[in-house]
């Protein structure tokens, strides 16, 4: 049995900042990956907390559906704004069969308590089917490597996109769009994007109001925030790799 851990010196701390920095902004463009391949079950070590109307508990149990596999952790920032982006798209597609099951793979020891995932999935109000992968069975199957990471499952039950990390929503919206069209064209007539936030303004206004010192003010925040992440991963030692006994 392994665990990961950092040696108690400067030099690896550093490099460890350093790195899971540029790992933190580079997620947040979100890696887009359109390998086809089978979708694989989520295993025996999981558990379902089934929150509302009975879902089947089998990736085989959503054939002719499709269905968004998102990995999450509920300590990982990128995740809880993630939520906003993946609770308008079951809002918008899930009257026409489109269905999203909630991964959560804890980074630390607390992450593996079911009733810790029970309350963190009642508290953000995630209306969809959530799993506790509790011996890391459906990471493993799925390799995944990082959060947030999202699988989009086709009605034949085939991977045909995963996005790793933050960004390129448009992309996967068009593409979960594409996949219901086929029995439900009328989805395309739905809107695309949002054009307004919630006080009115339009998203071009916004994206005008972006200048060089705010985009440098989210980078900072980004850094700092990985910087205390790698400092809780020198102090506590991971469980991520409990699946390897």
């Amino acid at each position: 049995m392994s665990f990961c851990y950092a040696k108690r010196t400067l030099r690896p701390i550093i490099a460890a900042i350093f790195l899971s920095s540029l790992c933190l902004m580079t997620a947040a463009l979100g890696q887009v990956d359109e390998k086809v391949h089978r979708a694989p079950d989520l295993g025996g070590g999981v558990v379902w907390l089934d929150q509302g109307a009975p879902v089947p508990h089998h990736i085989s149990g959503y054939r002719g559906h499709v269905v968004l596999v998102d990995f999450w952790e509920y300590t990982c920032i990128n995740c809880i704004r993630d939520f906003t982006v993946i609770k308008r798209w079951y809002s918008k597609y899930h009257q026409y069969g489109f269905d999203v099951i909630g991964v959560h793979y804890g980074e630390f020891n607390i992450g593996f308590k079911v009733s810790n995932v029970r309350d963190a999935a009642q508290r953000f109000r995630l209306p969809w089917a959530v799993v506790a992968d509790q011996e890391g069975s459906a990471w493993k199957a799925y390799a995944s490597q990082g959060w947030p990471n999202r699988y989009l499952i086709d009605a034949k039950g085939q991977i045909v996109m995963r996005i790793f990390g933050e960004g390129n929503n448009g992309v996967m919206e068009a593409k979960i769009r594409d996949l219901l069209a086929a029995e439900h064209p009328e989805v395309m007539k739905i809107d695309l994007i949002r054009t307004t936030t919630n006080s009115g303004r339009s998203a071009e206004a916004l994206r005008r109001r972006l200048t060089w010192a705010s985009y440098m003010g989210a980078a900072r925040s980004r850094i700092w925030a990985a910087i205390t992440r790698v400092m809780c991963q020198i102090s506590c030692r991971s469980t991520r790799l409990r699946m390897a006994e």
